[in-house]
């Protein structure tokens, strides 16, 4: 062997190499030898973080529904700040606020009649002269044709107007029971039922 194979020396042959030999302990705790096996992977473990944690304000986020989270309290959230209102915008809220009144027009009573026969009519106060003097010197000139009292409309012609009601032939009239009244409207409806009874508008009836 020695006359076929001869050695070639050190690659590094200026380095000293020492080849030594650890004995094994016998003390050393085998436990800890771990050695991989071919039939796993590795896989990373997720890390899970409260949602308080991830969103650390929730207000500027706007979660419907934010977790509790006493590090960041209500108090402590920054503060908004102050936004120029358009013109259009501000003229719609004021438009909003103001209430709408019902159009009332300003009238003035006249009296067409004399002191005893009072016949009073409205007119507008914001006429001009001569139309307001020339529609008193009208309505005073035709003051016969409007009912000045219930004496002045005892009645229309049944040629006119005439109004009736239905009633079946086979269901004789019932006399119903009287219904309550507000102690305090009795005497102005019987005062309103008398006139209409005087002038003969109304007209008492007997049912069975």
């Amino acid at each position: 062997m020695q006359l076929s194979f001869r050695s070639g020396g050190f690659i590094h042959g200026n380095e000293q190499h020492l080849a030594a030999v650890l004995e094994d302990d016998e003390e050393e705790d085998c436990t800890n030898f771990v050695t991989h096996c071919n039939n796993w992977t590795a896989v990373d473990i997720p890390v899970i973080l409260h949602r308080s944690k991830l969103v650390p304000n929730p207000i500027e986020y706007n979660d419907p529904s934010p977790s509790p989270n006493f590090e960041f309290p209500v108090f402590e959230a920054e503060e908004e700040s102050d936004v120029e209102v358009s013109d259009e915008l501000s003229r719609l809220l004021e438009q909003d606020e103001k209430t709408i009144q019902p159009f009332e027009e300003q009238i003035e009573l006249v009296n067409l009649g004399s002191e005893d026969n009072v016949m009073e009519v409205k007119i507008g106060s914001r006429l001009c002269p001569e139309f307001k003097k020339g529609l008193i010197d009208l309505l005073r000139e035709y003051s016969d044709v409007f009912a000045w009292s219930y004496q002045d409309m005892p009645g229309l012609d049944y040629e006119i107007v005439e109004h009736r009601l239905l009633l079946k032939p086979e269901c004789p009239p019932v006399k119903q029971k009287l219904r309550k009244t507000h102690p305090s409207m009795i005497v102005k409806i019987k005062e309103e039922v008398q006139k209409h009874t005087d002038v003969g508008v109304l007209v008492i009836t007997e049912y069975p």
